[in-house]
Formats: structure tokens, sequence, C-alpha cells
């Protein structure tokens, strides 16, 4: 029989057993003709014994019971018992629903009991299965639902975080990220660097050649910014045309190295495209932390911005700071 822990496939190749036939395993009208039969047989009985003794009342009064009796322990045995012993199993099954509750069905009769054990075992087989089955679904879809979820809110999460139009860290990116950088470069007693830096004339862009122009110009500018910093470098566009590299633990000739390189890709790009004849630069300002006065991510932010404005008011296109 079955037990409390075997599978659906395991159910469906239980195979009933066929064992020797048994007294009691004749079809439900052949006992009932049987029990008939036994009774006419026993009245028989009792009505020679009186004939042959001539005491009626005795034989009357034991020979009719025992009759009686027999019949009813026959009828029990034979049809009531298997009846209710698949009652009793069927209540069981309703309630526990586990192929364990199949080991007391005696599908091993050969009678209409029998017939209708082996019947409601199948049914229940089937009915274990499909549930089973669907229990397996609704964990599958549970975990994709759970997986959809997960990638739905990584997804929201880094389109909160990225610039729609290069694809760059905007302002809340950098105040998720700021002090966290911070903390770690004062724990390990590296520094910071903080590139400053917007489009010089990018109003005269937009009004000349219309603000499409503009948006391919800082598309541009974040694509050449990604591709000329380091992988450990973070850059940020914090709106318009203002641009942000924070750059942990590099040299000061390396972010000088960097800086002008972007001022001169910059430069060489606008000269080659509809942006000819416009003095299109880039204004930039380096500030360091651990500097004087600076010691904080809003001070390393602040004095960068100072740098910047100092490299506006200069005469734009230059950088300011980075050698300070």
């Amino acid at each position: 029989m079955p037990s409390q822990g075997d599978s659906p496939a395991t159910l469906q190749q239980v195979q009933f057993r066929q064992p020797r036939r048994l007294w009691n395993d004749a079809s439900l009208s052949g006992k009932t003709t049987a029990l008939v039969g036994a009774s006419v047989l026993g009245g028989a009985l009792v009505g020679m014994l009186e004939a042959g003794t001539g005491y009626h009342g005795w034989a009357l009064g034991i020979g009719v019971p025992m009759v009686i009796g027999a019949m009813v322990l026959l009828a029990k045995s034979w049809i009531c018992h298997p009846i209710e012993k698949i009652i009793v199993w069927w209540r069981r099954i309703h309630h526990e629903r586990s192929p364990g509750a199949l080991d007391d069905l005696p599908i091993s009769r050969h009678d209409e009991a029998g017939e209708l054990a082996r019947a409601f075992y199948q049914l229940t087989v089937h009915s274990i299965r499909r549930d089973y089955e669907a229990r397996q679904l609704r964990r599958t879809l549970d975990h994709r639902i759970a997986e959809a979820t997960r990638h739905a809110t990584l997804q929201l999460r880094r389109l909160a975080m990225r610039d729609p139009l290069t694809d760059l860290g905007n302002r809340r990116f950098l105040e998720h990220t700021l002090e966290p950088l911070v903390k770690s470069v004062q724990e390990s007693h590296s520094t910071l660097a903080c590139v400053s830096m917007d489009a010089d004339y990018f109003k005269e862009v937009n009004d000349t050649l219309g603000h499409a122009a503009g948006d391919d110009l800082l598309v541009f500018l974040g694509s050449l910014i990604r591709g000329n910093i380091r992988q450990e470098d973070y850059a940020i566009r914090l709106g318009g045309d203002e641009f942000l590299i924070l750059m942990p633990d590099c040299e000061r000739q390396r972010v000088r190295t960097i800086t002008e390189r972007l001022r001169t890709l910059f430069k060489q790009y606008a000269a080659g495209s509809a942006l000819a004849g416009l003095p299109v630069d880039l204004s930039m300002g380096v500030a360091y932390l651990p500097s004087p006065g600076i010691n904080t991510g809003e001070e390393l932010l602040q004095k960068a911005d100072e740098n910047l404005y100092a490299a506006k008011r200069a005469g734009k296109g230059r950088v300011v700071g980075v050698l300070n």
C-alpha cells in the first residue's frame, strides 16, 4: 500500500494484488442468495428436528434464534462490514487527503465492495496527483512572480537613480552614493577627487540649433565621460549641462590627464559637427578630500563648485583646482 511520502507517479504505478480468493469474496448477490438458502435450510432442519423428536417447543426456542443469529452474523461479515469500512475510509480520505489514508481500503476483495474500493482508490490517486501538480505549479508561479517582482523592483530602483537622457547617475544617485563613499575613503585613509563641469555656451547651442542639438551634445558628453573614467569612478548628471565625476583614490596628475582629455575630445567633436562656429568648450572645477577645510562630502561638492565658477570667471574653457 502507498505511504505518506509517495508521489503521484508512484501512486500511478501501484498494481492491485490478486490474492487467493477467500470464502467471503463472492458477489453481494451471491451472498444474498446464500443467506436466503441458508435460512431455508435452517428452517428445514428445525422442522425435521421437531418432527423427529416430537418436542416442538424447545426445538423452536433454540433453533430459530440460532438460525437468525447466524444469518445476522453472516450478513454483517459479508455485506455490512465491507461497506462500513469504505464509508469510514471515505471520511478519512476526505479529511486527510494523503496517500497514507489509502492503507485500510479493502482493494484486495473480489466482490462488489472490492470493486467499489478500487474505484475509490483510483479516483483518490488521480485527485492527489492533481493536487500535487497544482501545488507544484503554484510554487513555480510563486517563484516566477517573486523573481519578476524582484527584477522589476531593481529596475525601478535603477531607473530612479539614472538620468534618462545620458544613462549616468542622477542627483538621487549622488545623494545615495556620496556619504558612503566619503566614509569609505576616510576609513581607508585614501583620497576622493570631485570634478564639477558644465558646457560653455550651452544656451547658445539650444537657441541657435534647437533643443534636439542640445540633447545630442549632452548625450555625447555623457558618453565621453563614461568612456574616459575608470571603472571605479562615478559619473553623474546633476541637471541641464551640469556634470559631476567622483574619483576615489586617484592621483592628481591622473585627474589632470583625464580632465584635459575630456576638454580636448569635446572640442574636437564640436568642431566636426553642426556646432562648428560656436565657442563650445568645457569648464571644470576640481576639489579633493581630504584637503584643508574639506572633511565632508558636502564641503567637497561646494569646493568643486567654487572652482568651477572660478573657471567661468577666468574666461571659461579651463580647469581650476586640479593640482591645488
